[in-house]
Order: C-alpha cells, then structure tokens, then sequence
C-alpha cells in the first residue's frame, strides 16, 4: 500500500510540474506577441532605403511630424508619407498628404508609405495637410508648412 501512494504523490508532482511548465510556456508566447505588436506600434512600419534627397513625413491621428519642411528651390525631392497609424483604428485609417500648389496628393493606407518625387521652382511658403480622417482640413493638427527656400 505505501508503493501505491508513492507512485501516486510521484504521479502528482508530474502533473504539477507539467502544469508549470505549460504555463511558463504560454507566458513566454503571450509576452512575445505583446512585444511585436508593440514594437510595431512605437516604431511604425518598416519602411525602405530610398535614393536621393528624401524626407518622411509620419501621419498620425495626432498629426504629422515633422509639422515643417524645408527645402531648397530647383532640387529634386521626394516626400514620403509613412502612416503610423494601425489599421485596427476605426475606419482603418488612411492619411493624406496634400500640397494643393504642386498637385500633391499622397494617401497612404494603415502602416504603409506612399512617395511623390518633384522639384519646386518657387521660393514660398505652402501649406499641406490631411483631409481624410481625424477632422479633416481644418484640424489644426493635419496640417503643415513645406517652406521651399531660394538656391
């Protein structure tokens, strides 16, 4: 009878331990997925390396950073739009990047990038902004200047 109850507290003890190692497993699995998304939220999409002169612009829901861009007249540049935003926002969350006096119109879906390359010819001040989400134009917080500087 003592064998019996040995085997069985030794049964017991297996379970326990095997209890607790499902449970450090799935633990571990949670915090894993918890860190990727959350990298993924802080950080934003993985965007690539582009050639020349190239300036990303991050759309949020809270607006656009930079909210200033300089450039010079009669250089090439290229504008990238990154949405930061995630697409399990309401509505999915597309921004646009508007520059009305360049016939600029860049809308970039949830977590992903859209580009417009041109060279402005006149020195100024432009306005840009996000007409799509988040109160539209005249959110203070959608918008922004593109200041084209003389050579």
């Amino acid at each position: 009878m003592g064998n019996t109850k040995h085997r069985q507290f030794r049964r017991a003890r297996q379970r326990k331990q095997l209890r607790g190692i499902i449970f450090v497993a799935i633990v571990v699995i949670t915090l894993s997925a918890a860190g990727l998304l959350l990298k993924q939220g802080l950080w934003g999409p993985s965007v690539p390396v582009m050639a020349g002169n190239v300036i990303d612009v991050r759309g949020y829901m809270a607006g656009f950073d930079p909210k200033t861009i300089r450039v010079r007249a009669g250089e090439e540049v290229t504008l990238r739009l990154i949405n930061m935003d995630s697409p399990l926002h309401e509505g999915g969350i597309e921004h646009q990047l508007a520059i009305d006096d360049f016939g600029i119109n860049l809308l970039a879906p949830a977590r992903q990038t859209a580009s417009v390359t041109f060279t402005p010819t006149e020195p100024g001040v432009y306005e840009f902004y996000c007409d799509v989400c988040c109160g539209g134009r005249i959110n203070p917080s959608m918008q922004g200047r593109l200041i084209v500087e003389a050579y």
